[in-house]
């Protein structure tokens, strides 16, 4: 039937003018409970000073940003100290003292889409890619027994009681009643591509949306076609209404009592929606750089603060206790008025990582970031450049050289950071040294000009440009200052959109550089080697980046086995000749001396940087993840 639209005082304005704006009851503050350190997190009665890193069911913690940086999109809240968040590999549980992240399937690569309980000890989330809907049991996550598939979309879950539990997929509506599963698809289902949408009330009051043009409701005893709504879903998973929303347009609706009412909004850019109450609802909004809180008391919506990260999900216990989640693992607590950034640590992307203990451990990346592992975080150091910083390598803690962007080269000496001039302007790729006195850097190829090569003799830089070594250099590695190795690639750019390229092996003997090109060629600049680790003189590894490895025993390179995978390879470390470690995008590969085996990171992003203390290993990379894995004890 044609329903009346009745219109909402509000106050349109344009958008652009009220991003710098935000109010004095909402700005952005450090919570008492997240300082600038990650030591922030730990509990206020705890005497420790180590790094707590978010722990899981998985071989890897979390050291920086804490509680992690993946694009969190689901948040469902119990009580101020019972929140669950998740997102892409991550299902994390907040008990007010410290995060946990709970779920380490042995097949990463899952989304969570929706979090939804009736209380601490029923919880179900559901799960995209692969479809699933998973129950909170006794402190762990367990299948739910419905059906389970790459093909299968679940999405919506929500409920009214513990029996009483509701959720929807492509394949239909399902009802838990505390034992068992029961369809309740209405007769005339069809399937879609992506996952239908489920919100309600009351046990009598259920809705599902099947697309934008059929909708069914749901009155207690049976499944009635109802009119569609007039815009697009934006959420409704709170005991308040549902809202909707076109995209573009400065209005958001919601039904009452069969009728759609229309309300303005200060903004035409909405992502989510948390209804408490029919007075009491917050809009998650905006657009870069600013993304914003809407805010409806029953009559208009208006602006209630701003952030700086998008968010994509919202929820909260009351109106006094809202938490919102997003973009490189942002999460926002809004308790009484005072918006509080529950995430800590530095977010800008790392490329590399490097040192000599747990506590002299160095991690570096863009716009000149230095981050230096300490006690309790992973500490930022002003660095005396803003150059990206690439690589880094050393001889000791007091002896260190970082090289970067426009031939920015830092030396530490144990103190301070200090900048060495280099003599050239190009994009450094590679550092290694063997002493104070003998530090090589290298360049990546640039079409029609030569490879810059510099070598540090205690005093200054020298360029070794056109002394033998040609191509890119992305790493490198030796066995003494007569035996060092170069690992890269060399690219004809005579076709400068397709370059044929081979993959380069270089190596020093205290005089000469000499070049071995390693094919076949192929017309990919993918065609290169990206890491080089040796145990001895006589037994050194060489990784590709298109997934394939030699080895060096002492007389010549061979091809070696190693996991076909489509993934780029970045990094090789090792302790021992059966110890060896692969970095190839998320994924770590260990050599035992026969075989390769494989184990999966929970990061979301590129990970370039891989380096190894005695028993533990780091990775780091986007959203200035670091990541720590426990190691057996070397033998």
């Amino acid at each position: 039937m044609n329903a009346p639209f009745p219109r909402r005082s509000g106050v349109y304005i344009l958008l652009p003018f009220l991003f710098p704006f935000v109010p004095s009851n909402g700005s952005l503050a450090k919570s008492s409970n997240s300082a600038s350190t990650l030591s922030g997190y730990v509990n206020a009665n705890s005497e420790t000073r180590a790094i707590r890193p978010v722990q899981s069911p998985g071989p890897w913690s979390w050291e920086n940003p804490r509680p992690q940086s993946n694009w969190l999109q689901a948040v469902f809240v119990l009580a101020p100290d019972d929140v669950w968040v998740g997102g892409y590999n991550t299902l994390m549980h907040w008990n007010g003292r410290d995060w946990q992240q709970t779920y380490f399937p042995q097949e990463l690569g899952f989304y969570v889409r929706a979090i939804w309980g009736s209380d601490s000890r029923h919880v179900w989330a559901s799960l995209y890619h692969p479809g699933r809907l998973l129950e909170w049991n006794e402190g762990t996550w367990i299948d739910s027994g419905l059906p389970s598939n790459s093909l299968d979309y679940w999405g919506s879950v929500w409920g009214t009681k513990a029996n009483d539990v509701w959720t929807v997929s492509q394949a239909g509506v399902y009802h838990w009643d505390g034992d068992t599963w029961t369809s309740l698809t209405p007769p005339s289902w069809r399937e879609v591509e992506g996952a239908p949408i489920l919100w309600g009330k009351t046990t009598e009051d259920v809705t599902v949306l099947i697309d934008e043009r059929t909708l069914f409701h749901w009155d207690g005893s049976s499944w009635e076609s109802a009119e569609p709504p007039p815009a697009f879903y934006l959420g409704g998973t709170g005991p308040g209404d549902a809202w909707f929303h076109s995209p573009g347009e400065s209005f958001l609706w919601r039904q009452r009592e069969g009728v759609w009412e229309m309300y303005q909004s200060p903004t035409p850019y909405m992502h989510a929606v948390w209804s408490h109450s029919d007075n009491e609802a917050w809009v998650l909004s905006g657009g870069w750089p600013v993304y914003s809180f809407l805010h409806f008391d029953g009559t208009d919506w208006s602006f209630a603060g701003s952030v700086s990260e998008r968010l994509d999900a919202i929820g909260g216990s009351s109106p006094d206790d809202i938490w919102a989640v997003g973009e490189q693992g942002a999460i926002i607590r809004v308790s009484n008025g005072r918006y509080e950034e529950q995430r800590t640590g530095s977010i800008v992307d790392l490329n590399d990582v490097f040192g000599f203990s747990e506590r002299e451990l160095w991690a570096i990346g863009a716009g000149g970031t230095l981050l230096r592992r300490s006690e309790t975080e992973w500490q930022p150091i002003q660095a005396p450049t803003q150059q990206d910083l690439t690589a880094i390598g050393g001889i000791s803690p007091s002896d260190l050289w970082v090289v970067g962007a426009r031939g920015a080269t830092l030396h530490f000496d144990g103190k301070n950071w200090s900048n060495v001039p280099t003599g050239t302007s190009r994009d450094l790729s590679a550092v290694w040294a063997s002493g104070p006195a003998d530090v090589w850097a290298g360049t990546r190829q640039v079409p029609g000009a030569p490879t810059v090569l510099l070598h540090w003799d205690g005093t200054a830089w020298s360029n070794w440009t056109g002394r033998g070594l040609s191509g890119s250099v992305f790493g490198f590695w030796g066995a003494a200052p007569n035996d060092v190795w170069a690992v890269g690639s060399f690219c004809d750019y005579f076709y400068p959109f397709n370059p044929w390229c081979v993959k380069t092996l270089s190596h020093f003997d205290g005089s000469d550089w000499t070049v071995d090109y390693v094919g076949p060629g192929a017309y990919s600049t993918g065609a290169l080697f990206a890491a080089i680790w040796g145990a001895d003189s006589q037994d050194i590894w060489a990784l590709s980046g298109e997934d394939t490895a030699y080895h060096w025993d002492g007389k010549a390179w061979s091809q070696a086995p190693f996991p076909e995978q489509p993934y780029s390879c970045w990094r090789l470390w090792g302790r021992a000749k059966n110890d060896i470690y692969a970095l190839c995008s998320g994924r770590v590969f260990h050599w035992d001396g026969i075989l390769w085996s494989t184990f999966r990171t929970p990061n979301q992003y590129t990970l370039p940087g891989m380096w190894g203390v005695d028993s533990k290993l780091w990775v780091v990379g986007g959203n200035g993840t670091v990541l720590m894995h426990e190691l057996p004890i070397a033998e």
